[in-house]
């Protein structure tokens, strides 16, 4: 980062230009057109109030600290060569390579994610200008909400911010990052502790805290538990951790290695062949160790070697949990989210205002399918669920977040009103699209219109009209 930053404040070096190899999805005897810009020197930008920096000619990039008066008269009019029946908003699979000059800052973080169908003008998402670096993305099986992630992944983590993806599918792949593998095999070689306290802070955390995050957890998983074998599951809990010698009446003691699920159920087996409970007693016991084991059994948490949630925030990872049944995944994901969290605050606040995007993240969450997080509904909508305690208490401590799911209900109306920039992508039908239409201010028609693979409508900020934009896959960028 260093290096990066004293290479770019020389304003005299040459900055690299990006080409773009823009397709779509329509017919290849559909009319295209042809994005010319005119040559641009490194210097030869403007970047307007609001959200997308374009590329000017005569215009000059003023100190960090002055703004900058837009004059529309001597904007960009792109050459556009038209195809006889060509539609004015579209590029087809015959559009030529695209060539872009993008200012590279190394303080400022702009991640180009496609063309505008209205003027064919390439659309940034420039996090420092939004409230927060929080993008939800919405859209059906196929609409190209993977792809988007991999786009927005893959520019942050050149930019040198670590990116953390949680790869429900297997298909999140990011050049440069490093993979683990979770699952029940022998390709699996870290594993996870949800019993390791999500907080060691006087004020909020200890074993109290700690064992009623895992039972809110656990109902996610296994609703349909009696209270009383809810009462053994707490009671079991809390005895784990005072064998391991961590209590709340001593704060020193949270740092103790915690006790692990496995343990717990060898507590219920103990409790199992004591004469000393009645048969009725053993029958609650035997019911509430069935429900849990299937979880606390799972391989991935009685691994020898733990994820390291320092690594992980050192440098990019993909964590791939297409192997794992849907119950782990949120376990698993529950959990790291949590650690990740304990491990940000602990760093303590970013600066009030930053100097540069290094100051303003420490790293970006990118979930893939983020219903896995909506287990057991109800909890969806608890203050307490970690999506909504990271969007609304985590972007002071440097977190970023880009959340993708099929429809709007899968998240929370406290965690959605966090999220600073929205796109939405097609919907599967009508319904669906009702449903997130809402969340950039348009009509299930206007969803229902969009096309193809990567056609959506972008939301940026307090922006009240959307922008349709086009997505650029990762494999028509050319650097």
């Amino acid at each position: 980062r260093k290096n990066i930053h004293q290479r770019n404040e020389n304003p005299s070096q040459t900055i690299p230009q990006t080409t773009l190899s823009v397709t779509s999805e329509l017919d290849p005897a559909t009319a295209f057109h042809k994005l010319q810009p005119a040559s641009l020197s490194p210097t030869e930008s403007v970047i307007e109030s609001g959200t997308v920096s374009e590329q000017i000619p005569g215009k000059t990039v003023p100190p960090p600290n002055e703004s900058v008066i837009t004059e529309p008269e001597k904007s960009i009019e792109p050459k556009v060569e038209v195809v006889a029946g060509g539609d004015p908003e579209v590029l087809s699979p015959k559009s030529k390579e695209i060539e872009t000059s993008r200012l590279s800052h190394s303080s400022s973080l702009s991640v180009l994610l496609g063309i505008a169908r209205r003027d064919n003008i390439p659309r940034h998402w420039e996090i420092a200008k939004q409230p927060n670096g929080f993008f939800l993305i919405l859209g059906a099986s196929g609409s190209g909400k993977t792809e988007t992630l991999k786009v927005i992944a893959s520019e942050i983590h050149k930019f040198g911010v670590p990116c953390l993806i949680f790869d429900f599918h297997g298909d999140v792949v990011l050049e440069g990052a490093e993979d683990y593998i979770l699952s029940h095999g022998p390709a699996c070689t870290h594993g996870i502790n949800p019993m390791e306290l999500d907080s060691t802070d006087p004020a909020d955390g200890g074993v109290y805290a700690q064992v009623n995050i895992l039972l809110s957890m656990l109902k996610a998983c296994i609703p349909s538990l009696g209270h009383r074998q809810w009462r053994v599951i707490k009671d079991v809990l809390n005895e784990a951790y005072d064998l391991a010698g961590i209590n709340d009446r001593d704060p020193a003691s949270w740092n103790r290695t915690p006790p692990t699920f496995g343990e717990v159920l060898n507590l219920l087996d103990h409790q199992l062949e004591d004469d000393t409970f009645s048969r009725s007693q053993k029958n609650i016991i035997e019911s509430a160790y069935d429900a849990i084991a299937r979880v606390f059994e799972h391989p991935i948490f009685d691994r020898g070697q733990q994820i390291s949630i320092d690594d992980l925030l050192e440098r990019s990872h993909r964590l791939n949990l297409v192997h794992l049944e849907e119950d782990i995944r949120f376990v698993v994901t529950d959990t790291l989210l949590r650690k990740l969290a304990r491990a940000l605050k602990a760093k303590g606040n970013i600066p009030v205002q930053p100097q540069n995007d290094f100051e303003r993240f420490r790293l970006f969450v990118f979930v893939d399918e983020a219903k896995i997080l909506s287990m057991g509904g109800k909890d969806r909508d608890a203050s307490s669920a970690v999506l909504n305690t990271l969007a609304t208490e985590y972007r002071k401590f440097g977190l970023g977040m880009v959340l993708a799911s099929q429809m709007s209900d899968h998240f929370s109306n406290e965690t959605k009103a966090q999220m600073a920039t929205r796109l939405v992508l097609k919907p599967f039908d009508f319904a669906e699209a009702k449903k997130n239409a809402q969340d950039v201010n348009l009509t299930a028609d206007d969803l229902i219109q969009l096309t193809g693979r990567g056609d959506g409508y972008l939301r940026l900020g307090t922006q009240s009209s959307p922008i349709r934009i086009q997505i650029i896959p990762l494999a028509n960028r050319k650097e």
